[in-house]
């Protein structure tokens, strides 16, 4: 046996066996518990996206009470005072001669217009239904509208208790202009005029009776039927004659 063999042999022997090296298992992980005196915290939730979300709104505004209405451009105000230049003509109602022809020749029933007098006010054919009214429409810088105003005068001032209305409608002041309130104050007191004076912008309501030759004079009777009308200087010649007869 040789020194080699010998030495392995006393390696070898029961009791001096080299330990067995066993790896060590890897630690579990165990989630830690919280103490039983501490509190959980809640779990937070995620927004759900098929919530609306809800209205902005502000905490200090009324919802009992509604927001004040936009004023309409298109209604006047109160307290403006009208415009004698915003004459028009006016749909009419039912014509005092119903069943009549509207029209301005003599035999038919006048139309219906509103005018604006010096102070604003509407002066209306219509309204005055049942009277014999004359119809004078003039312009200022006319001399025979200038005469004929007397004899208006004179007839209104007579006749007006037995139901007649005078009128004059002005449609071009001294510089052939339309008529302001002014103009027509100016008409009135020069001449010493106490019937209705009206202002007729860009002649409007007279192109409708056919106004060519100034003054043009019409006298509708009491049913509302054109009875005479004459036109330029001979318009007074026969104008009183008429009137008294529509009376």
């Amino acid at each position: 046996m040789t020194m080699l063999t010998l030495l392995l042999l006393l390696a070898c022997e029961p009791g001096d066996a080299a330990p067995v090296r066993v790896p060590a298992e890897a630690p579990s992980e165990v989630a830690e518990e919280p103490p039983a005196d501490e509190p959980v915290p809640p779990q937070e939730l995620e927004d759900d996206p098929t919530e609306p979300e809800p209205a902005d709104t502000d905490p200090e505004a009324d919802p009992a009470e509604p927001e004040p209405a936009e004023p309409d451009p298109a209604e006047p105000d109160p307290a403006d005072p009208p415009d004698p230049a915003d004459a028009d003509l006016v749909d009419p109602p039912l014509a005092p001669c119903d069943g009549w022809t509207l029209g301005t020749a003599i035999g038919e029933c006048a139309p219906d217009f509103s005018l604006l007098d010096a102070d604003g006010v509407a002066w209306r054919l219509y309204d005055h239904a049942g009277d014999v009214i004359v119809v004078d429409f003039s312009a200022m810088w006319c001399p025979h509208c200038v005469n004929l105003a007397d004899d208006l005068e004179a007839l209104h001032v007579e006749l007006a208790a037995q139901g007649l209305t005078v009128v004059t409608v002005l449609h071009e002041d001294l510089s052939s202009q339309p008529p302001d309130a002014a103009d027509l104050r100016q008409w009135s007191s020069t001449l010493g005029l106490t019937h209705a004076v009206l202002a007729d912008p860009g002649a409007i309501v007279e192109a409708t009776w056919g106004g060519y030759y100034q003054p043009n004079v019409v006298v509708i009777g009491r049913d509302g039927v054109v009875d005479w009308r004459s036109t330029g200087g001979a318009a007074t010649a026969g104008l009183e004659e008429a009137v008294r007869a529509a009376l």
